[in-house]
């Protein structure tokens, strides 16, 4: 192995070789950004709704519907997670659902105040999201708990199939 010899023209070969693969390396890899996730933070909008998220406040508002308090501690940069929630205010739309299929009530309740729900989301990017409120799909209503112990027990990500059937796309 005489190139790799001090004073030979080869180990200066091998020197410089390997010099210009880790600068090229350093290069591609080295200077790159990781991905970020994003925040759940801030307004979240699609054609037809949107939510406000303010993780500092512990509050969301999914607009024109609720307004609620953020009381469980989520990864707000989580690819995917869970807000239980807990209600503030709620405007109540219900429907007919047999033809004319027509607004029957609209207003705003105290019904729901205290009540636990969720929002589910996944697929969080800097830019978009994927979210659904929590539903009971049986009584076509927004699936709630009197209890934050049962909101807990109920709203996990195992239990997501059980109340997500629709995810809704948001972007900033």
């Amino acid at each position: 192995m005489n190139f790799l010899k001090r004073g030979s023209h080869g180990g200066k070969l091998v020197s410089s070789c390997l010099l210009a693969f880790l600068l090229a390396c350093f290069l591609v890899f080295g200077c790159t950004e990781p991905e970020e996730n994003g925040s759940l933070n801030g307004t979240w909008s699609s054609n037809s709704d949107s939510y406000k998220i303010d993780t500092s406040a512990k509050k969301i508002e999914y607009v024109g519907n609720y307004k609620a308090d953020i009381v469980n501690s989520p990864d707000y940069e989580a690819v995917s997670g869970i807000l239980i929630v807990k209600f503030t205010w709620y405007y109540e739309i219900e429907y007919n659902w047999d033809p004319p299929y027509n607004v029957i009530h609209e207003g705003e309740t105290d019904a729901y105040n205290g009540k636990f729900g969720a929002v589910y989301w996944k697929d969080l990017t800097d830019s978009s999201i994927q979210m659904a409120d929590a539903y009971n799909t049986a009584a076509w209503s927004r699936a709630m708990y009197d209890t934050l112990d049962e909101a807990k027990v109920n709203f996990t990500s195992d239990k997501t199939g059980d109340y997500i059937s629709l995810w809704g796309s948001y972007t900033k």
